[in-house]
């Protein structure tokens, strides 16, 4: 095992490491809240409104 890390997924455009990057997707995706989230009445939530909370991921 060499350590390494196989992906990140940053929520900031700036350069993290020195290596290629590519972006993910363009379209917009769907993020599920309970009714008493903080920001589950607004109409749009950027990822760094995400960045205190825990994202699962279901990527098929």
């Amino acid at each position: 095992m060499r350590s390494a890390i196989d992906v990140v997924i940053a929520t900031d455009a700036g350069p993290l490491f020195n290596s290629k990057a590519l972006p993910l997707w363009s379209e917009r995706i769907l993020v599920a809240l309970p009714e008493d989230h903080q920001l589950a009445t607004k109409k749009s939530i950027y990822w760094t409104d995400l960045r205190n909370d825990h994202l699962l991921a279901n990527l098929q």
